[in-house]
């Protein structure tokens, strides 16, 4: 009852607003419809409707698309500026392009490199069985690892040291075959070379 109550109250507040103001009302409903419209044939107006819905969702995309035509309503210059304008559009995009190419070229290079790096580190080294009793493990495994190849190669330093110390032993040798010539005679061939005498001996001639 109480709910009921209420709901009539509401009804007749709304009705008395009604009758105070019913003059204004009667008014407002006899002023022909004064609003901009556009007229359309009755037989056109299901489409229309529809396009006025269309229009609606379409509204950013339509206003762009205005702007854009009152810009090239008012551009003013000669298809032959609007030519040179868009001429560089075109090689523009083809270094875009290229570079582009190039950049995925690379990129793939770059993948290739590290795949192998990753691939070259992650192999095992290769094991050979162990001749020497030495070699063989505390527990028993007869395989043991192979040095890599680099440390048992020499290295430029010991190579450089090498061919210095060949030159040195060629050279002394020439210059002992030198002197040997030297100091022969060829007419009595004997030999120049001075003689020395051992201590012991001098010292019984004095």
């Amino acid at each position: 009852m109480e709910k009921k109550c209420e709901t009539l109250a509401r009804i007749t507040t709304i009705l008395k607003d009604v009758i105070q103001n019913k003059d204004r009302i009667i008014a407002r409903l006899q002023q022909p419809y004064s609003l901009d419209c556009i007229p359309v044939e009755a037989e056109y107006q299901k489409q229309f409707s529809e396009l006025l819905m269309k229009a609606a969702s379409d509204y950013g995309a339509l206003t762009t698309a205005v702007t854009d035509f009152q810009w090239s309503q008012n551009f003013k210059e000669p298809p032959s500026v609007w030519g040179e304008m868009l001429r560089p559009i075109p090689v523009a995009l083809a270094s875009c392009t290229r570079f582009f190419e190039a950049m995925s070229a690379t990129r793939e290079s770059f993948a290739t490199l590290q795949s192998l790096r990753v691939g070259h580190s992650a192999t095992p080294l290769p094991t050979t069985p162990a001749k020497d009793p030495s070699h063989r493990a505390i527990g028993g495994d007869s395989e043991h690892t192979t040095l890599p190849a680099w440390k048992n190669e020499t290295s430029f330093d010991d190579l450089a040291i090498k061919s210095l110390r060949s030159q040195e032993l060629e050279r002394q040798e020439a210059d002992d075959e030198n002197s040997e010539v030297g100091d022969f005679d060829p007419v009595d061939g004997t030999s120049h070379r001075r003689l020395s005498w051992p201590p012991s001996v001098k010292k019984n001639g004095l």
